[in-house]
């Protein structure tokens, strides 16, 4: 179990991260209202995405838009 939320909350950070490496010309999954969300909900943006997409669930409402991502 800890295993598994270490690894949801290295991958959280990581989306995070791989986001503002993106160029400003780039399309990123925190375009639009997310960008200016304060970085505690942005976290759980991503934790959510990532969650549903360990889970396999995927509902797509937050995706992938660039190589870095």
């Amino acid at each position: 179990m800890m295993i598994s939320i270490m690894a949801t909350h290295i991958s959280s950070c990581l989306w995070i991260f791989f986001s503002q490496l993106a160029s400003e010309d780039d399309v990123t999954w925190m375009d639009g209202s997310i960008k200016d969300l304060p970085l505690k909900e942005q976290y759980l943006t991503a934790f959510y995405f990532t969650i549903t997409t360990f889970s396999t669930v995927g509902y797509g409402d937050i995706s992938a838009n660039n190589p870095y991502e």
